[in-house]
């Protein structure tokens, strides 16, 4: 089976937790960096608006909510992957504080034990 088959779909995702959530998604989501497993909400914003650029890496979320004009808003991390809240500290860990469904309509999810990669909150998001 070809890698391409098993890509997760994040963008579908996304794009269905915003439209069921009331999330507004900027004009610029169509970019290549727009269907990662990490999604910013800005939720200092009426609406709450999608950060327009997703990403993989934790260091890169790490990097974009510790920038200046970023320490004063509010931001929802989201885990498209496993469906999971998060919160960032300074040092950029993250930590799981809730649960989302992050399955869009039609897909099909392949259940997978959590273990090793959830710990009580502890969330390493080293799965890959």
């Amino acid at each position: 089976m070809s890698s391409a088959r098993l890509r997760v779909p994040y963008r579908q995702r996304i794009l269905h937790y915003c439209e069921v959530n009331g999330v507004a998604v900027p004009k610029n989501f169509d970019a290549p960096k727009s269907s990662d497993r990490y999604a910013l909400v800005d939720i200092t914003s009426q609406p709450p608006t999608l950060v327009s650029r997703t990403s993989y890496l934790k260091n890169e979320v790490h990097e974009f909510l510790s920038r200046p004009e970023n320490r004063e808003r509010k931001f929802k991390l989201l885990d498209f992957k496993r469906g999971l809240e998060l919160s960032c500290s300074i040092e950029g860990k993250f930590e799981k504080i809730g649960s989302f469904d992050h399955v869009s309509p039609g897909e099909v999810l392949h259940l997978v034990s959590p273990w090793p990669f959830l710990s009580g909150n502890r969330y390493d998001g080293e799965d890959g």
